[in-house]
């Protein structure tokens, strides 16, 4: 009996013990709903006074740093290097020798350069009396689509500020892209709908990676009319500016615009006569060769400086980097592997000299050349820098002779060779002239003396100076004056083996014109260690708040959490279409710090309107309905919820902060949730700091 009753007490135990489990189980759910979930992002509300607080509009971009400060250091092709001063990654100061070189070499490029220069000035002499053009005709036929030049104006003057004299539309056709993703194709028909509010019809001309360029008949709609563009059935595709779709810009090189002869929307035809201009000076390709001859001047200045130093020189404070010990233009080991045509006896004993020199004195300066008595017997030369054995004995000078050559003329003035003008050249002054195959090279003044008393002529004197003329031959007539006017380019005849040289007249050899200066290798480069450059994009609406020299804040995104202080330092002049607007390239330059590296992504932040206090709140507080933007008032801890909405209008905003125009007053308290935090905010016994 016993056992049967605590038998039977085990089995109501049993019994109970499952009934209390399958109690807890059901009652899981319940417990379930009661716990927060753990996951996903938790909103905090913060809260934020209406304050009174001043604002600057800004204007933003991001690029990379760029240390475009780099200099080459060049030489020409000729010119070969003995010995590297330097190696990569020493720092040099401008003007500090980085490598020596060979001085003969030095003197082949020095005889290059003046070849060169003798022929640019022959083609110059043939289109000296050549004008440009007073007549600008459409090269092709559309509608005369904007005037930019008006009467009066330099056609310079109108290129440099408006791109164009005038832009004509060769299809008669508007253009408006927008970056959108659609399913239109080539030739489907959109609305486009203009600023004043009317609507036209479009036809897409592209849709090509996201960008959709449609066109519209030229109806006289201005360049940069802000247009909305639709779908038949009235879906928005976007909103851009109208462009010229085709346009040809009326460019001139110089003159003045005396006469405009069509108005913007009048037809032209090919040949057309658009402007009249006056005062139109030389041709662009005399300008051009001027130019030129300018760069080859400079160049041989630079060469007789390299010649005097024996050195290539940094061009400015930096680091070195690119050296390469073992270039082809090193210097070859074996001396006798480099040959080249002397100025005379070079440095290194090389006699084998196709170059000749004569001293002569000034006797009379003419309005068009010198006349000149020079020591027929050719001079020996080891060294330029050393003149001093140079004879300058007058009673050797005599064979009479004009000169009216344009060779460059250089004296030393210290340690430097110093070009000087022929107007400088007096009569007494001793001259030495350096020459091969009938063209000088270069003429040094050397010294002075007293003016030589007048002579008679000497019967040595030819009658063609193109031709040498042995001294002892004297049935020949006198010299021309010094005002005579002598037919031909001006050029030398150096005779070989001696003689007296003929100093002008004959022209030389037709050969093809030099448009390019002396091959040059890069040998070194300096980079600048003072600053780095920023390139950014700036929209055409918001380019004329930017200036050269405005300040800049530059953040840059491996060097978190510091700011740097730029400067704007170049606009560029014209803008580049993307998505139907222009974009201008701006460049920030702020001081190169220790831990920049080229290429690190920088963001640019240029601050351009700058407001008194004004009542402002956090941007984030505002919340953008298609009826208009609100800020929240009130928060209901118990719902959780935003409550007491209040439409506001905004006005300039720097970012953080936006001016409130209307709705709200200073003291008044907004409330927006914050996805950072899960903590209340604005609850003393939440642990979080209160907002405002």
């Amino acid at each position: 009996m016993e056992k049967q009753q605590k038998k039977r007490m085990k089995q109501y135990f049993s019994w109970a013990l499952v009934l209390v489990i399958v109690a807890f189980l059901a009652c899981l759910p319940l417990i379930a709903s009661n716990e927060q979930p753990t996951t996903g992002p938790q909103a905090s509300i913060l809260s934020a006074q209406v304050e009174h607080r001043s604002l600057s509009e800004t204007v933003s971009g991001g690029g990379k740093l760029l240390t475009d400060d780099a200099m080459a250091i060049t030489i020409p092709l000729q010119v070969k290097i003995k010995e590297y001063l330097v190696e990569n990654g020493d720092t040099v100061t401008k003007g500090q020798p980085v490598a020596t070189v060979d001085r003969v070499t030095v003197m082949a490029a020095i005889a290059e350069v003046q070849e060169t220069l003798e022929e640019i000035r022959t083609d110059l002499n043939k289109i000296a009396s050549e004008k440009e053009s007073t007549k600008v005709n459409a090269q092709a036929s559309g509608t005369v689509k904007i005037i930019y030049g008006t009467v009066g104006e330099n056609v310079q003057d109108v290129i440099l500020r408006d791109g164009a004299l005038a832009v004509i539309s060769l299809d008669g056709l508007m253009a408006v892209q927008i970056s959108r993703n659609t399913k239109l194709t080539s030739g489907d028909t959109v609305c486009v709908e203009l600023s004043n509010g009317t609507t036209v019809s479009g036809k897409v001309k592209s849709n090509l990676e996201g960008v959709l360029t449609i066109t519209l008949e030229d109806e006289g709609y201005p360049v940069g009319d802000k247009v909305k563009v639709t779908t038949e059935d009235g879906d928005r595709i976007g909103t851009g500016s109208l462009y010229i779709h085709n346009p040809w810009n009326v460019l001139a090189y110089s003159g003045t615009i005396s006469r405009i002869r069509v108005t913007e929307g009048s037809a032209v035809s090919a040949g057309k006569r658009l402007f009249d201009l006056e005062n139109t000076g030389h041709t662009a390709q005399f300008d051009a060769l001027s130019h030129q001859h300018r760069e080859y001047e400079a160049l041989m200045l630079e060469l007789f400086k390299m010649y005097q130093s024996e050195a290539a020189t940094a061009p400015q404070d930096g680091m070195i980097t690119g050296v390469d010990a073992t270039g082809t233009y090193m210097l070859s080991s074996t001396g006798g592997s480099i040959r080249a045509s002397l100025l005379a006896n070079a440095p290194n004993g090389d006699n084998e000299s196709e170059y000749t020199n004569y001293v002569g004195q000034v006797t009379e300066v003419g309005s068009d050349g010198l006349i000149l008595r020079i020591n027929p017997q050719a001079v020996s030369i080891t060294d330029y820098m050393d003149l001093s054995g140079v004879p300058r004995d007058t009673s050797l000078m005599t064979y009479q002779t004009p000169y009216w050559a344009s060779a460059p003329i250089y004296e030393l003035s210290g340690t430097e060779w110093v070009q000087i003008s022929t107007a400088s050249i007096q009569a007494g002054d001793i001259l030495l002239f350096t020459g091969s195959g009938g063209t000088f090279v270069w003429v040094i003044r050397i010294g002075s003396a007293a003016p030589p008393e007048p002579t008679e002529p000497p019967t040595t004197a030819p009658t063609d100076p193109t031709k040498p003329v042995d001294p002892g031959n004297s049935d020949k007539p006198s010299t021309p004056s010094a005002g005579s006017s002598p037919q031909g380019t001006p050029n030398v005849k150096v005779p070989q083996g001696g003689g007296a040289p003929s100093m002008g007249g004959s022209a030389a050899p037709e050969e093809e014109d030099k448009t390019e200066l002396l091959d040059t290798v890069t040998i070194a480069s300096v980079i600048a260690q003072g600053d780095v450059t920023v390139q950014i994009s700036i929209d055409e609406l918001d380019i004329s708040k930017i200036y050269v020299g405005q300040q800049a804040t530059v953040t840059l995104d491996a060097l978190r959490g510091e700011e740097f202080v730029g400067t704007v330092t170049n606009i560029s002049n014209s803008g580049a279409n993307e998505g139907g607007n222009s974009k201008f390239t701006v460049d920030v330059t702020i001081p190169k710090a220790a831990n920049m590296i080229p290429g690190m992504t920088a963001h640019v932040a240029i601050a351009h309107t700058c407001s008194e206090a004004v009542t402002s709140i956090p941007v984030a507080a505002l919340t953008d309905f298609e009826s208009g933007t609100v800020v929240y008032t009130g928060y209901d801890e118990e719902t959780d919820a935003l409550i007491n909405p209040v439409s506001v209008t905004t006005g300039v905003s720097d970012g953080e902060y936006v001016q409130i125009l209307s709705g709200l007053s200073a003291g008044d308290t907004v409330y927006y949730p914050y996805y950072d935090t899960l903590v209340i905010s604005n609850r003393p016994d939440s642990g979080g700091i209160p907002f405002g």
